[in-house]
């Protein structure tokens, strides 16, 4: 994870996330969890920074070889 400024957005902060994949190397681990936990970290270190508010868009949908569906 990895926080930077927002630049010209109106954010103060970006957090950069990475997240779980599908691939071979994490096939057979619980893909929920480690998302949950992506989540969880996220929303934990916006806490830490006083942010009043976060935006988490679809994270991981449709890449990281995840399905669409």
């Amino acid at each position: 994870m990895a926080v930077t400024s927002a630049g010209k957005l109106w954010a103060k902060h970006l957090i950069h996330v990475v997240g779980p994949n599908n691939r071979p190397c994490q096939r057979g681990l619980d893909q929920n969890r480690l998302f949950g936990f992506a989540t969880a970290n996220t929303i934990d270190r916006a806490e830490s920074l006083g942010a009043s508010s976060l935006a988490i868009p679809a994270v991981f949908c449709g890449h990281y070889a995840f399905s669409r569906n």
